[in-house]
């Protein structure tokens, strides 16, 4: 079941989402805020965001990385993800910068197979960030 989005109180949130999900309605930087078991996880963006288009479970924030180069999120039942599409195919290579803002505690490192984890204090690993697929 798609969780759809709303706006409500100048943000934009999906109806039913785990770790109170909370998506920028543009004219900042922080795209995303995400609260789950008492700490908040931001993720931001390397320029002010522009006003997004809502549909469904989807928010695109058009040429959000450049011109043709829209950040999209999307909303589901376990929480949401966000890729980048680009309109036309790019001469060289490309790369995205996605800054990331931890509660204190926690910190973004290299698990032993070279994936980015979040970890605790402990140096358990929480989550993996997974890879995006390109297509």
């Amino acid at each position: 079941m798609p969780a759809w989005l709303v706006k409500d109180a100048g943000a934009i949130k999906p109806r039913s989402t785990p770790g109170n999900l909370v998506l920028s309605d543009g004219r900042d930087k922080t795209l995303l805020k995400s609260r789950t078991a008492g700490a908040t996880a931001k993720i931001t963006t390397p320029s002010e965001l522009p006003k997004p288009k809502l549909k469904g479970n989807t928010a695109t924030y058009p040429d959000a990385y450049g011109e043709g180069r829209d950040l999209v999120v999307i909303a589901d039942p376990a929480g949401y993800r966000q890729q980048i599409t680009i309109a036309q195919r790019p001469s060289g290579p490309v790369s995205f910068r996605v800054p990331l803002e931890l509660p204190s505690g926690l910190s973004l490192k290299s698990n032993a197979a070279g994936t980015p984890a979040i970890v605790g204090k402990d140096g358990k690993t929480l989550t993996e960030v997974r890879p995006t697929l390109v297509q």
